[in-house]
C-alpha cells in the first residue's frame, strides 16, 4: 500500500513537472518542425522522410488521429514515454540492486535529467 501511494505521488509530480506547459508554445519548435510534418504525411499516406526510426512518428500520428492536430498532442507522446522510462529505470535498478530505495532514488534522479 505504501509503495502504491509513493508511486502515485511520483506520477502526479512527474506529470505536473513536465505536463503543466504542454500547450506552450502553440507553434512547432526545434525538431517538432520535422516530426510533426512527418506524422502528418504519414496520416495523409504521403511519403515522408525521417532520419530517426519511425516508431515515435507512428505514435505521434496515432495520437494526432485520436486527439487532433494541436501542440499539446505533439508533446503528449513524449510525456507518456518519459513516464514509461521512469518506471523502466525503477524496475531495472531494483532488479540489479535488489533494493527499492536505491531503485526509487535512481528513478527520482532520472526524473530531473531533462530540466
Amino acid at each position: 500500500m505504501k509503495r502504491n501511494i509513493l508511486w502515485s505521488l511520483v506520477a502526479v509530480f512527474y506529470f505536473a513537472l513536465y505536463g503543466f506547459r504542454l500547450f506552450f508554445p502553440e507553434k512547432q519548435y526545434f525538431a517538432e518542425i520535422y516530426h510533426v510534418q512527418a506524422a502528418l504525411n504519414f496520416i495523409r499516406h504521403a511519403p515522408y522522410h525521417s532520419t530517426h526510426p519511425p516508431f515515435g512518428i507512428l505514435l505521434m500520428s496515432v495520437f494526432m488521429r485520436l486527439f487532433g492536430e494541436c501542440s499539446w498532442v505533439w508533446r503528449l507522446v513524449s510525456l507518456i514515454c518519459g513516464f514509461g522510462c521512469l518506471v523502466f529505470i525503477y524496475r531495472v535498478t531494483k532488479r540489479l540492486s535488489a533494493s527499492s530505495r536505491v531503485a526509487f532514488f535512481a528513478a527520482f534522479l532520472w526524473m530531473f535529467d531533462a530540466l
